[in-house]
């Protein structure tokens, strides 16, 4: 009887499966938004070109998935002070229950026209909509310790970050259930598959 069986529970099986397979894998897609600092908005010290902030999100993210949150610092020009001291970017991403990797302030030197990118690592255990925002300051170093380095904080982007579940599991619980389904229907499928290959052959 078990052998009549085969057939429609490998079926049920691989429906559960793919679905969840689907889901699990779909990718997020990408959110981009763009700000631009003119020169005029920059009184750190005398800049003499503008710079363009772009900031990548997840449009979604599967609760308990790692994804990642990118900014690209462009600067249009050569900034320099008038005693050549080193000027930095440096961002913050702070977001409300959300895991962030680094969790502190990164820093990168831009003496020259060029991207410079930023990149963070969140993941969010449970479904829901997290609320953050990402910090950009300026600072100039002060050349041998002589004065303490001056900041501008140079913009302040709100940005929000989905978490789902489907039916209450999470991304990697999805996935492990989706092969085990597929595995299941596929070790089902097998006997049948054989039977019918002799058949043929014979």
């Amino acid at each position: 009887m078990f052998q009549h069986l085969r057939g429609p529970l490998a079926v049920v099986f691989l429906s559960f499966a793919f679905p969840l397979l689907v889901w699990g894998f779909w990718p997020a897609g990408k959110d981009v938004r763009t700000l631009v600092i003119a020169a005029e908005g920059i009184h750190l010290f005398q800049a003499s070109s503008s710079c363009l902030l772009q900031l990548n999100t997840p449009r979604f993210a599967r609760a308990g998935d790692t994804l990642g949150i990118r900014l690209q610092f462009t600067s249009q020009g050569r900034w320099s002070t008038a005693n050549a001291a080193p000027i930095l970017a440096r961002a913050r991403l702070e977001m409300d229950n959300l895991e962030v990797q680094p969790s502190t302030a990164v820093s990168q030197p831009i003496p020259d026209a060029g991207t410079y990118t930023f990149y963070w690592r969140v993941t969010g255990r449970t479904a829901a909509d997290y609320q953050g925002r990402l910090w950009i300051h300026l600072v100039v170093i002060a050349p041998n310790g002589e004065t303490s380095d001056r900041e501008q904080a140079l913009a302040a982007m709100p940005l929000q970050v989905q978490t789902r579940t489907l039916l209450g599991l999470n991304g990697p619980v999805a996935r492990g259930m989706g092969f085990g389904f597929a595995l299941a229907g596929a070790l089902l499928l097998l006997p049948s598959l054989s039977l019918r290959r002799e058949r043929d052959v014979g």
